[in-house]
């Protein structure tokens, strides 16, 4: 009795926990001093209850590039920070409000599945890659459809789907490709690989660039907070600034410039020492003559 009353107030404080861990807000600090903004990436129109829903014209459409080769033909349906209409395929399945996130089959048109929670409408940040945080941002829809998943020890699943979204300077701001990789690392929780400006922290981020093409984003871990390092020859938060070239050597190259000269002396002076010596080797006359000095002087004995 007391073990079923345990694991009924551990259900009880898990479930408390991911009520406490979603939100409905597109932006989110993931550590001191940097913060993700999802909003640009949004699409639909709000609602009257405040969601943003986007219908088959609009919302993000990702077939599973790794699908083929393993036997399936996946496509995700999605938003972001909102709910996407259920497609036809969903016809069916009871599913009669917009959610965050679908798996549809391309070959298939009775396949679908919710990616998300029915009943508690909301998503999850955490960081893309925890030891380097700025390297992007994670968005995940969790609580979904349990048909047809298990794990290892065949209990029942729900699936999930985590939008790991890397900051790249390179990629389209608003664009999301309409082939991406997937993987499921645990069974029915899905990972999908993306790429956006907006996947870089807010703090890097100007105007439509990452620091204005004259930087890398990073974590300042000595000021906490995320900042753009700037390329050599420019600085500032933004990168704007052109640094103005010394006009003076630095100690440090005084310093070098006189070690330099200094052993090239020494070099030099090693290098005509051992020359004499040398010629006090090879030439038998010099060599007898410095010999009859050396007696003349009473210096050396016969």
């Amino acid at each position: 009795m007391r073990t079923a009353m345990a694991l009924v107030a551990m259900a009880a404080a898990s479930s408390s926990l991911l009520a406490q861990a979603l939100t409905t807000s597109c932006s989110v600090e993931i550590r001191k001093g940097m913060s993700f903004d999802l909003t640009p990436l949004r699409r639909g129109e709000v609602t009257a209850n405040g969601v943003y829903v986007a219908d088959s014209s609009s919302m993000y459409a990702v077939n599973d590039t790794a699908g083929a080769g393993a036997g399936r033909e996946y496509r995700y349906n999605f938003n972001f920070c909102g709910a996407v209409e259920p497609s036809q395929q969903c016809e069916g399945k009871n599913y009669l409000s917009p959610l965050p996130a679908f798996q549809t089959d391309i070959e298939d048109d009775g396949f679908c599945y919710s990616l998300s929670n029915q009943t508690k409408y909301g998503w999850q940040f955490a960081s893309y890659d925890e030891r380097f945080p700025s390297r992007g941002v994670t968005i995940s829809y969790v609580g979904g459809s349990s048909d047809g998943c298990y794990d290892k020890n065949w209990n029942p699943v729900k699936r999930a789907i985590n939008l790991k979204l890397r900051c790249s300077a390179d990629a389209d701001t608003h664009n999301i490709g309409d082939d991406e990789l997937v993987v499921e690392r645990e069974s029915c929780t899905y990972d999908l690989y993306l790429e956006s400006l907006y996947g870089c922290p807010t703090q890097c981020i100007k105007g439509n660039t990452l620091c204005n093409g004259q930087g890398v984003c990073g974590y300042d871990n000595d000021a906490q907070k995320a900042r753009c390092f700037c390329n050599t020859g420019f600085e500032g938060d933004d990168c704007l600034t052109v640094t103005q070239p010394s006009s003076g050597m630095s100690i440090e190259t005084v310093f070098l410039i006189i070690m330099v000269i200094l052993l090239t002396v020494a070099m030099f002076a090693a290098g005509y020492m051992v020359y004499r010596l040398r010629r006090l080797t090879i030439d038998p006359a010099a060599y007898a003559e410095l010999s009859h000095r050396f007696n003349e002087l009473g210096m050396v004995t016969g």
